[in-house]
């Protein structure tokens, strides 16, 4: 590729098409993949819960309403149907889940988004700024990793 390089451009000449268009070719790919890889970098979130509030169960599945400290999370859209999420904080922080999304109705501006490996903590988006989720997988629905429910929102900025 050098030696293709140095005797189109040192020399002025470039007497051979074929080398010509290798050339163009590997200077587009350059820039493409250059483009390509600064728009992903724009595609994480920083999303910070604001308030949390649930239900917590203890040894004797005696069940009270409580508030739950917020948690921080990095969110990566890999595509417009897909993300995913790692928490910050916690017990689980760095543990990255992958989530596939939609549109909530019509509403472009509105995505759903469910754990690949069941539907037991969903997220909801708006315009990528704030969001909603849940955790659903506790008593009495079986929760046999986290003895809670809970609901909370937040808000996203971009990184």
């Amino acid at each position: 590729m050098t030696n293709v390089v140095h005797h189109c451009y040192s020399c002025g000449a470039c007497d051979d098409w074929g080398q010509m268009m290798i050339l163009r070719t590997a200077i587009l790919g350059a820039m493409v993949l250059g483009t390509a890889s600064l728009a992903m970098a724009d595609e994480v979130l920083y999303c910070v819960e604001t308030d949390v509030t649930g239900f917590a169960w203890d040894n004797q599945r005696h069940v009270t309403r409580r508030g739950f400290n917020p948690a921080r999370y990095t969110i990566k859209i890999t595509s417009p149907t897909e993300r995913t999420i790692t928490p910050m904080t916690g017990d689980i922080a760095g543990i990255s889940d992958r989530y596939e999304c939609r549109p909530v109705f019509s509403d472009k501006d509105q995505i759903t988004c469910r754990d690949v490996v069941g539907d037991l903590a969903p997220w909801v988006f708006y315009r990528n700024t704030t969001f909603a989720r849940a955790y659903l997988a506790g008593p009495p629905a079986g929760g046999h990793t986290d003895p809670n429910l809970y609901v909370s929102y937040g808000t996203c900025t971009k990184f």
